[in-house]
């Protein structure tokens, strides 16, 4: 293996530990909504500094290898990748701490706020779902595993819809509950925006196989064969 390669193998791992850490952010964020857990809330939101870190490590890492080693055309793909890779792994725990966040605002009023989360838990299942299976796609570079996620996300924004609909209905029957509705709210917005840049990692792990760019091509049905 040359150095060029070597070094794409180290962002390659480098990039599966930041997705790692992303991927941890996000399960602890949730678990600390749906149990009202205060101190693990505050422990997500610490540990938000340690994906910004890798960010910039990946980065500089990419940057510097560009700068020195032209790489060929299907490196170039990747390498390109990377940036918005990292970027979109960034988001997820920047949208984890905003969950974790939504927590500390409840301050274990668990019985307030349930009223408004019946539809949460399986947000939350669905984007956790979601999660796993593209950084595995990710991984194993699984084009048709990753279009069958992407298309998924369809799926969490109903329920997105369904839940705004029913928080604002609670919200007009018990106005005295309204910021507890807030918090609901905010939360089911958090979810379905993190579901949105998880397709993003789809659309970047069948960019990585095909050579294809998906987004903005309308309705996609199948992989193409």
């Amino acid at each position: 293996m040359n150095r060029l390669n070597q070094e794409i193998e180290k962002i390659n791992h480098e990039l599966a530990k930041m997705g790692s850490l992303s991927e941890q952010l996000l399960q602890d964020a949730i678990k600390a909504l749906l149990s009202a857990d205060v101190p693990l809330a505050r422990e997500v939101i610490g540990r938000d500094q340690q994906v910004d870190d890798a960010e910039n490590t990946i980065n500089s890492h990419t940057i510097r290898l560009l700068a020195t080693n032209p790489p060929v055309a299907s490196d170039l793909r990747f390498l390109s990748a990377v940036f918005r890779l990292v970027t979109d792994l960034e988001r997820v725990a920047d949208l984890s701490v905003n969950l974790a966040w939504r927590t500390v605002a409840i301050n274990q009023e668990i019985e307030l706020f349930a009223p408004f989360s019946p539809l949460l838990p399986e947000m939350a299942q669905l984007t956790q779902d979601m999660m796993s299976k593209a950084l595995e796609a990710l991984s194993l570079r699984n084009d048709q595993a990753s279009l069958k996620i992407y298309l998924s996300d369809s799926e969490l924004d109903k329920l997105h819809r369904l839940h705004r609909r029913a928080v604002i209905a609670t919200m007009q029957d018990h106005p005295e509950l309204v910021p507890w509705g807030v918090e609901a709210i905010l939360a089911g917005n958090y979810l379905e925006r993190i579901g949105d840049h998880i397709t993003n990692i789809c659309e970047e792990t069948i960019y990585l196989v095909r050579g294809e760019v998906i987004r903005h091509q309308g309705d996609i049905k199948k992989p193409k064969t």
